[in-house]
């Protein structure tokens, strides 16, 4: 009660943009187990000091940059801003794809102990609608993890990672938990590819993750299920798979996330 009424306080003193990031990082799960999480090489839950700070940082909403104004960055030459947002945003130099990528590796070897029989990025052929002509195509249609073995139909996995602080999203995120994933997760995620797998028989979730780590419903689902499925396979508690996966995702996450931003912004300068 008494960290709820702290929380109130602080989402009613702050701005639009620090309520979306507090609430998504007051998220349960995968928002804040890189604080808690065992370092680990073994386990990819290590930082370097520099990629710690950094996503401290970002965590806490404290200034990245000392310029003023900030840099413009490298890779896009576009403005950068001192909270980090264009650095997690930003679609050049691969950042982004290197970040959903890592962590769609991350489920996908614990989808192998749960013997799930996963594929990584098949190709599956859909219909499409061409938002612009209004024309249906055929085309290969990539998920990036589809399960083969859930105990009913296939499922198609599609990771994605969104920021709450996007104009589209940031006033809904600013009032509720989740809600830029949520509504990513829905009108972007599923409005294109549901209706396609469907017709294949096979069932879609998105696995909608924020910056910050807060996760849309079904990917949580779908979490939970492969971590009874591995459960089962190695004779260990849910909770304890539960916590193993969360703390690798988040870890992997926050560390790409500080990547980000390192790489955009100036070295420091070199102590005499």
């Amino acid at each position: 009660m008494i960290d709820n009424r702290a929380l109130d306080l602080l989402l009613e003193n702050s701005s639009e943009k620090d309520c979306a990031r507090l609430l998504s990082c007051g998220s349960q799960g995968i928002a804040s187990a890189w604080l808690t999480a065992v370092p680990s090489p073994f386990f990819g839950t290590t930082f370097t000091p520099a990629c710690f700070v950094t996503a401290l940082k970002l965590w806490l909403g404290a200034p990245l940059c000392d310029a003023d104004p900030c840099p413009k960055c490298p890779f896009c030459t576009k403005d950068m801003d001192a909270k980090g947002y264009h650095a997690l945003t930003c679609k050049s130099h691969g950042t982004l794809i290197r970040r959903h990528d890592n962590l769609r590796n991350v489920l996908f070897s614990y989808c192998e102990q749960g013997r799930l029989l996963p594929k990584k990025e098949p190709l599956v052929p859909t219909t499409q609608r061409d938002k612009r002509s209004g024309m249906y195509r055929d085309t290969n249609t990539r998920s990036d993890i589809l399960l083969q073995t859930t105990g009913t139909r296939p499922r198609a996995i599609d990771f994605a990672v969104t920021s709450p602080l996007q104009p589209i999203y940031v006033k809904g995120a600013a009032k509720e938990k989740g809600f830029a994933a949520e509504r990513y997760a829905v009108c972007v995620k599923e409005e294109r590819y549901a209706t396609e797998f469907a017709a294949l028989g096979i069932d879609f979730t998105p696995l909608v993750v924020e910056t910050f780590g807060a996760v849309c419903v079904k990917g949580k689902e779908v979490l939970k299920n492969v971590a009874r499925s591995v459960a089962c396979c190695r004779n260990i508690s849910v909770g304890t798979v539960m916590r193993r996966m969360f703390a690798q995702l988040s870890c992997c996450l926050m560390r790409y996330n500080a990547h980000a931003v390192l790489e955009r912004l100036p070295p420091p300068p070199a102590i005499v």
